[in-house]
């Protein structure tokens, strides 16, 4: 993914506290490295950060909070910014898309600015609006020059690629906001389905729920669900994550995928009937037509399995 960075939003100090945190430094080194051209600083800003954005030769403005920022065009239902080329990190080291849209694409405390951005898909998504930006905003007459306010987008449906919900354009427009049923997103059909719903789509994943019903015949004789049904689960997970995220218009498209390995496949508990679970998908690389994600499965905040599954391409 291409490493693209115009505009760097940052908040460096916590509220009531002036010092830089310590991150800032190496932020700012990596953000000159990175070719951004600008800075803008919100909230207490103390005069070594504007200090330090003069000695790495960057523009830079500041702010009382990011809704005193002329150039966020919230209001006029348009995002040059991210799709620029834009991040906001938080005092907490914490980086987003921008102020509202809250999807956390890494820490800069734990990983460096710039690989962080390389390695976004949310920010990958959000530079290509005319590929991945959703109906109604996609089959606007002023799409893709306008692709609405991604934290309005966010915000109000859970999916930062949905059309704005305030714009005046799609007013009167259903609007599909998180959780959604999962079924939509999976080719299976009937007793075939393993999971229930999407709770939430984020940075390289999201999570799914899935719940064990009596009926189901994924139980073994002691109520208890099959280690392969229990892989099964995670693999549906995955692809209906992917299918949600890359479903544009109304109808989902069939795509080619499968479940081709898995690794370090560990239960810890075996789920029972009618326990509530919880899958966190997260893709950890990828291998030409080819990734390897890793699936938790909690019930109750307990990690009862997890895995490294392959999937072909088409499935994530």
């Amino acid at each position: 993914m291409k490493a693209g960075l115009q505009t760097l939003l940052l908040s460096p100090c916590a509220d009531g506290e002036a010092k830089a945190p310590a991150w800032f430094t190496n932020t700012l080194a990596q953000a000159r490295s990175m070719g951004v051209r600008r800075i803008v600083l919100f909230g207490t800003v103390s005069e070594t950060c504007r200090e330090q954005c003069r000695a790495a030769g960057i523009e830079s403005a500041c702010y009382p909070s990011p809704d005193a920022f002329p150039a966020c065009s919230r209001e006029r239902h348009d995002c040059t910014l991210i799709r620029e080329g834009c991040c906001y990190i938080a005092a907490d080291g914490s980086v987003f898309p921008c102020p509202r849209t809250k999807v956390v694409l890494g820490n800069v405390l734990e990983t460096p600015l710039d690989e962080i951005v390389a390695e976004s898909e949310v920010l990958d998504d959000l530079r290509h609006p005319e590929e991945r930006i959703k109906d109604a905003c996609a089959s606007c007459p002023d799409f893709p020059s306008c692709c609405g306010c991604r934290g309005n987008a966010y915000e109000q449906t859970g999916d930062y690629l949905a059309a704005d919900p305030f714009c005046p354009r799609n007013k009167g427009i259903p609007r599909k906001a998180l959780p959604v049923s999962a079924a939509p997103y999976i080719p299976h059909k009937g007793r075939a389905v393993r999971i229930d719903r999407i709770l939430e789509i984020g940075e390289k994943g999201g999570l799914v729920e899935a719940v064990v019903q009596p009926e189901s015949d994924v139980c073994t004789r002691d109520g208890k669900v099959d280690e392969c049904a229990l892989l099964e689960m995670m693999a549906q997970a995955s692809g209906a994550l992917y299918l949600f995220r890359v479903t544009r218009h109304e109808k989902p498209e069939e795509l080619p995928g499968a479940l081709v390995g898995v690794n370090a496949f560990r239960v810890y508990e075996i789920p029972k009937i009618g326990q509530r679970l919880l899958l966190r998908v997260r893709k950890q690389i990828r291998f030409d037509v080819f990734y390897l994600v890793l699936v938790r499965v909690y019930a109750d905040r307990h990690l009862l399995a997890e895995g490294t599954l392959k999937l072909y391409e088409g499935a994530i």
